[in-house]
């Protein structure tokens, strides 16, 4: 019985020094751009000339029964999905098991396939939408930067999909220090069933990164209300198709919406708010100056800037502006509603050019050729010890 714990820990052993040495010394290393704030004489408004009837409610991140129902999607048939976020006002629903692409539905209008990758303890997810194929390059321990960003850089291999950084805060996967130099994805999860993460948001942002919020429920349990139809992506159409959805995503004609308090524990009552949520007319920008027109009473409207740092609060208006200052770098808007709706609307941001620049994390080659060095004389290590440990006969 020794013996046979011996070889398991040894072999374990082994296993576990290949697999730190593969994602601490294997993995390519980057040179990070330093944090640098929106600037020039443009301004981007994400929510240019929307139509107010082009809203459409989504979510992509829930999950159905899969991989034996290991992933904790047991109780959710596609089906029984496709049901309950259709009889709850939901016009895009994507589905983003784990590990998996899912395409029931797939001949449907507007259909989006999606995953969520990312299936190690450290609990590093990311939202694949849009996705062709399920990327499975994940790392045992705690990551690096350059971990994170080797993983995002895989997974838009293929360029045309959208990557979101998923609950980023749960059990501390990302922290906002990560967020001023990670590059190369498209979202962050801002709030879902889990934690809220707008100190991450705003740490990408104040630090350049042009990255859109998406509210999602993350669902695993279709039968528990508390779970359901909390919270949404309002996504801005012209055409009800796979290519505009993206497209809009791409260009942050998006709001991340919560509905946490409607129907909390009935989904009856759930239902009498799905099919009436608040609308925003219009978000202009001109002569200095950013507007947002509502259709119902907003009850306080939050002008953010740099930094977090609130710049201005609005109380009990359909209208709100906000004068753009020669020290703003961008200006995102949470609103709040009598009913307790809260939408957080996409930056308004400085850039200078024809185009959007955004930074990039570029290959470092000598620093990978380097850790890659150390990595295959750490390979030879442990064949070496295992080759001396058969050879003795002491472990295995």
């Amino acid at each position: 019985m020794l013996t046979c714990l011996k070889r398991f820990f040894f072999i374990l052993g082994i296993a576990l020094a290949f697999a730190a040495g593969f994602q601490y010394l294997y993995c390519p290393v980057y040179t990070f751009p330093e944090p640098m704030p929106f600037s020039g004489d443009k301004i981007y408004n994400p929510y240019t000339d929307i139509d107010s009837k082009g809203w459409k409610k989504a979510n992509f991140h829930m999950h159905t029964h899969q991989w034996g129902g290991i992933s904790n999607g047991r109780k959710n048939s596609e089906m029984a999905v496709d049901t309950m976020y259709h009889y709850l006002g939901y016009d895009i629903i994507g589905i983003s098991d784990y590990q998996y692409i899912n395409y029931y539905n797939k001949n449907q209008p507007g259909f989006v396939p999606a995953y969520e990758h990312g299936y190690m303890f450290p609990k590093n997810h990311q939202l694949v939408i849009g996705a062709k194929k399920v990327r499975w390059l994940d790392y045992v321990f705690p990551q690096t930067l350059n971990n994170k960003q080797y993983i995002i850089n895989t997974l838009k291999s293929d360029s045309s999909c959208i990557v979101e950084i998923a609950h980023p805060q749960w059990r501390s996967a990302y922290s906002s220090n990560d967020f001023k130099y990670l590059s190369g994805y498209d979202c962050i999860g801002v709030y879902d069933r889990l934690f809220y993460s707008r100190d991450v948001w705003d740490s990408a942002l104040s630090s350049g990164h042009a990255v859109y919020a998406t509210s999602e429920d993350d669902n695993h349990d279709l039968t528990d209300p508390t779970l359901v139809g909390m919270n949404s992506m309002l996504i801005n159409l012209r055409k009800f198709s796979t290519d505009s959805i993206m497209q809009a995503i791409r260009k942050g004609r998006t709001i991340a919406c919560e509905t946490y308090s409607h129907g909390w524990n009935d989904f009856t009552e759930k239902r009498k708010y799905a099919f009436d949520l608040p609308v925003i007319n219009s978000v202009t920008f001109e002569n200095n100056q950013l507007s947002i027109h509502s259709n119902t009473i907003m009850s306080y409207l939050r002008f953010i800037g740099q930094g977090g740092v609130i710049k201005k609060t609005v109380n009990d208006t359909k209208d709100a502006t906000y004068n753009f200052k020669p020290e703003d770098t961008y200006i995102r808007t949470d609103i709040h509603f009598p009913d307790s709706t809260v939408y957080h609307l996409n930056p308004a941001f400085r850039y200078n050019g024809d185009t959007i620049e955004k930074p990039k994390a570029v290959l470092d080659e000598t620093g990978t050729t380097i850790h890659r060095i150390f990595f295959y004389i750490s390979l030879f290590v442990i064949f070496f010890i295992l080759y001396i440990s058969m050879k003795m006969n002491k472990y295995v």
